[in-house]
């Protein structure tokens, strides 16, 4: 297995034949070839080329697929007690590369041929069909399936403790009101005593 990690805008990248690595913007239109030139590591035949800091003669080569826009990133700002808020978003263009060809410089080139690349498309999308079909028969199994009716509820149970509750409230606040009744009448009766 040969592959190459290489600098390119900032960025370090691990790639093997036949990869698509996502990069920031690069300077191509798709279908073009982007040549890197600052290999760091290639690995061959068995043997690891380390560069100091890169490798000579090193390079690998890449067929720009497309361009495009990252998913948003929300930036927001807050200070606490100052009505300070803001809010942002931003998109991160990029680029995607196939990589086509390491050159580890020497006898140590590996390019991926039109054959191969026609393969791993029909492999894609050979996947993304099975996948597609899979999601079908398994949605179709859920709207086959019956749903059983859901459980009557016991309403008469809650209507009687309703009731009770309502009842036992009623003879609480009866009680309470004879209790004051009385007190009064104690109260009256001892001043009635003391004069």
């Amino acid at each position: 297995m040969t592959y190459a990690i290489f600098k390119a805008a900032g960025f370090q990248y691990r790639a093997e034949l036949g990869d698509l690595l996502r990069m920031p913007s690069l300077d191509a239109e798709p279908g073009g070839t982007v040549t890197f030139d600052e290999v760091l590591l290639g690995a061959g035949d068995g043997e690891v080329l380390i560069g100091r800091p890169t490798l000579e003669g090193a390079s690998v080569r890449g067929e720009v697929v497309r361009h495009g826009r990252g998913d948003k990133v929300i930036v927001y700002k807050f200070k606490r007690r100052k009505n300070y808020r803001r809010k942002s978003g931003h998109r991160q263009d990029f680029t995607e590369v196939r990589i086509n060809e390491i050159d580890l410089g020497g006898d140590l080139k590996v390019t991926l041929e039109p054959e191969k690349k026609a393969a791993k498309k029909k492999k894609t999308k050979k996947k993304a069909d099975a996948k597609k079909t899979e999601a079908k028969k398994t949605t179709a199994k859920k709207s086959t399936a019956k749903k059983k009716p859901a459980a009557k509820k016991k309403t008469t149970a809650k209507k009687t403790t309703a009731k009770a509750k309502s009842s036992s409230k009623s003879k609480t606040s009866k009680s309470k009101t004879s209790k004051s009744k009385t007190s009064k009448s104690k109260k009256s009766s001892s001043k009635k005593k003391k004069s």
